[in-house]
Formats: structure tokens, C-alpha cells, sequence
């Protein structure tokens, strides 16, 4: 389904950007990147995929911001839920 539809895993989107999942997690957790969640086949749990709009939109974000400090930034992404 995901492959017909273009959203990609948190696997996937974490390889595309070059970064490790738990990186993709926290932004998730965070709420700066919306996901779309299935659920799992035979009780194997929920899978979560991202659209890649949601990806290359806070991608625009973060480039907007890129004039602050990375630590001021992740920062804001986690006390503020999103990247503004």
C-alpha cells in the first residue's frame, strides 16, 4: 500500500534525510511531522507512515529557521510541538 500511495515508513523517510530513525520519532513525537497510522497485520501493532509533503514541508521549515542554532531549533520543535 505504501509503495502505490508514496508514503514512506519512518525507516524510509529517516534513509531519504540521511539521519536515524529516532530522529524522525522525536519529530513525530513532537508533533512537527504528521503521520498516518495503520494498523498492523495479525496484532503485530500499528505502523506508522509519513506522507512525503508532511517531509519536505517541515524540511521548508527547518530552512526558514536555518539562520538560528540547531540546538535553538530542535529546541523550539520540542517545547512548541512544531516548527513555526
Amino acid at each position: 500500500m505504501n509503495e502505490d500511495w508514496g508514503f514512506l515508513t519512518i525507516k524510509g523517510a529517516a534513509e531519504r534525510l540521511g539521519l536515524s530513525a529516532w530522529a524522525v520519532r522525536r519529530w513525530i513525537w513532537a508533533g512537527a511531522l504528521p503521520v498516518v497510522t495503520v494498523s498492523g497485520r495479525r496484532g503485530k501493532g500499528c505502523r506508522l507512515l509519513i506522507d512525503p509533503r508532511d517531509l519536505e514541508n517541515l524540511i521548508r521549515r527547518l530552512k526558514r529557521q536555518a539562520t538560528a542554532k540547531p540546538s535553538e531549533v530542535w529546541l523550539g520543535v520540542a517545547r512548541r510541538g512544531k516548527v513555526s
